[in-house]
């Protein structure tokens, strides 16, 4: 168990969990094994990410508060405390309801979260960039520009920002981009546009990720 935690924090670029001296019963015990558990390691490693930044503060705080008090009026008030971010309000109780959801099945206690939701805020979402919009980035940003590098693989791939920043020579061979998705693990397939090959080359790139901090 130990390997195995030290190496899901490697993945996962977090620091390695101390052995866990929660006390049985408590919010901290809970977390603990459900890091541990079969759910957990099925999760997508940007999810476990995701998940990671919520429950660690919450740990910081209320690692030693016994299940027995933890409410769905608890759950409440922490949906609350994120209602002027829909979104966080949302990955919180995801969060809290996979949990909760694990901490049920495996007969450690009820969960909290049953029945409640967060209501989708009523939104246009972003705007859509024109032909315009596009035209005065790359004059902004010419080749040879580390935001160019960043924009052309974004746009001449439509990968996800997560499987974007990862990639790197390693994935190209042959004029050909192949990548494992982080999200499902979906392997992707992608010619190397005779554009993106050119911003590629100018560069700058890094060794492992081509969008990195050159100096």
């Amino acid at each position: 168990p130990e390997f195995q935690e030290a190496y899901e924090a490697a993945l996962e670029q977090r620091p390695i969990q101390k052995a866990s001296k929660e006390t049985k019963g408590t919010l901290g015990w809970l977390v603990a094994l459900y890091r541990k558990s079969e759910s957990w390691s099925r999760l997508s490693l940007a999810t476990r990410k995701q998940r990671e930044n919520i429950l660690r503060p919450i740990l910081a705080d209320h690692a030693d508060t016994a299940l027995s008090k933890i409410t769905r009026r608890s759950i409440s008030r922490g949906i609350d405390k994120r209602k002027d971010t829909p979104a966080q309000a949302r990955n919180y109780l995801d969060a809290m309801r996979g949990l909760f959801r694990w901490c049920e099945e495996s007969q450690l206690g009820r969960d909290p979260t049953a029945g409640l939701k967060v209501t989708r805020a009523e939104t246009d979402g972003f705007p859509v960039w024109t032909a315009d919009d596009i035209a005065r980035f790359r004059r902004h940003w010419p080749v040879g520009t580390r935001e160019r590098v960043m924009f052309d693989i974004f746009y001449l791939t439509g990968l996800r920002r997560g499987d974007a920043a990862r990639l790197g020579k390693q994935h190209a061979r042959s004029g050909v981009i192949e990548i494992d998705t982080e999200k499902t693990g979906t392997r992707v397939t992608l010619r190397i546009l005779p554009e993106l090959q050119a911003t590629l080359d100018a560069g700058p790139t890094g060794e492992l990720a081509y969008i990195a901090a050159v100096d």
